[in-house]
């Protein structure tokens, strides 16, 4: 039988969530008080214009992207004039949700508030905090929480998981990854709504794959993978990243990088077993393999770039809530018994910490004057609008339309 945690640290969390609300707003304070596009936010924003809801099924890079897409379906509510300031405050309130997950009562990891505020501590974040076109790398961390959670004792917890594990499934290729460990889980457990669970993340996965399938991923002319390369891209995005304040670069030495990949396979091994050690095999060290799986699916993905993958900022989101999960994983070794093991956890979140701290301010995005295109999308007229990347061939094309049936008109 599961018995839940009691809470770890008297504050209420309601007060925590307000601190990570804030912690975002101190990183990127210009996306709250002038909001921007980024890259696929504008994708989603074009594809709402055009399609309606049926941009819903329509899927980009190869899956489908619902939350996303819902967020642009919906932007409706607020115009064109705060098209941004929706797609920001939908993000941000999804990055606050994780927070709060991770505290949830049923939330096996230990650690507490610890958790919610690694969520939007993570130090490799260039391009995912608060906005909508890399939102399912936040939502993953999500998903790697459900997964880990304890099962639901009421109907609500039973509704809200089954609602998460659907708009998680189909908000990126997660759910091909997680889905067995899904089924393993409910193996393990036994229980009906286990079952339900690993049924809808299987059936997601499912229509994933369908997608997946259908995508041809264009590949370099004249390149040659890697392999060391990316052993090396681990260690200097993952345990480099977060040991040395992205010091750690393509130019460092050789020794150095793989040191920080071994270290992040040493914390990983360490990790599982204690985890292995700690909930029995009812309860295999699932996060653990989660991880391992996202680690070389992302690894996968970027293979043909390896080396680029080694600067500080590039393709940051593959590595998002791989960071995230380490620093959950160091986190919950505050809870040993031993003394060495718990000030040793301590004396590293807070060397982390510290050495990170200096670049967790993001620089603003460019200003690209949304303000002056909103009256023409109400308007109706063909309008072009350029979007952060700045200088980048980042556009949102939007074609002429009748005033009485533009979405923003109503």
């Amino acid at each position: 039988m599961i018995t839940h945690r009691p809470p770890a640290f008297p504050l209420s969390k309601a007060l925590i969530l307000f601190v990570c609300a804030a912690i975002l707003f101190l990183r990127k304070p210009d996306q709250f008080f002038n909001p921007q596009f980024w890259a696929e936010d504008g994708v989603f924003y074009h594809s709402w214009y055009i399609r309606d809801w049926a941009a819903l099924i329509e899927p980009y890079a190869g899956y489908l992207h619902t939350l996303p897409r819902l967020i642009a379906a919906t932007c409706w509510i607020v115009g064109p004039e705060y098209a941004p300031h929706w797609f920001v405050g939908c993000a941000a309130l999804v990055s606050v949700y994780v927070c709060a997950r991770s505290m949830a009562p049923r939330q096996l990891l230990p650690g507490g508030p610890l958790l919610a505020f690694a969520v939007v501590l993570v130090p490799d974040a260039f391009e995912v905090l608060l906005n909508v076109a890399n939102l399912q790398w936040v939502v993953a961390a999500g998903f790697f929480l459900l997964l880990t959670s304890a099962d639901p004792t009421n109907r609500a917890g039973a509704v809200h998981d089954a609602i998460a594990s659907f708009l998680a499934g189909l908000t990126g290729p997660f759910s091909i990854l997680l889905a067995p460990l899904f089924i393993i889980r409910a193996a393990g457990r036994r229980t009906h709504i286990s079952w339900i669970l690993a049924i809808l993340v299987t059936a997601t996965a499912a229509i994933q794959v369908y997608f997946v399938t259908q995508y041809r991923e264009p590949a370099p002319a004249n390149t040659q993978i890697q392999y060391l390369n990316g052993f090396e891209a681990m260690g200097v995005r993952l345990a480099g990243s977060i040991l040395a304040g992205g010091r750690i670069t393509e130019n460092s030495p050789t020794a150095i990088k793989w040191t920080m990949a071994a270290l992040t396979v040493l914390v990983l091994g360490l990790s599982a077993a204690r985890s292995n050690l700690l909930r029995g095999k009812a309860n295999p060290p699932l996060l653990e393999a989660a991880f391992t799986l996202l680690l070389a699916a992302s690894l996968y993905r970027c293979r043909w770039v390896f080396s680029d993958l080694q600067h500080p900022g590039y393709g940051s989101r593959y590595f998002f809530p791989l960071q995230i999960v380490l620093l959950w994983m160091v986190i919950s070794w505050l809870s040993e018994t031993t003394r060495p093991g718990k000030w040793g956890a301590l004396a590293f979140l807070l060397y982390v910490t510290a050495v990170n701290i200096p670049r967790l301010r993001e620089s603003a995005l460019a200003d690209l004057h949304w303000a002056d295109y909103a009256p023409r999308i109400r308007a109706g007229e063909a309008v072009t609008i350029p979007i952060n990347p700045a200088g980048s061939s980042w556009r949102i094309p939007l074609p002429a339309r009748p005033t009485a049936t533009a979405k923003s008109a109503r």
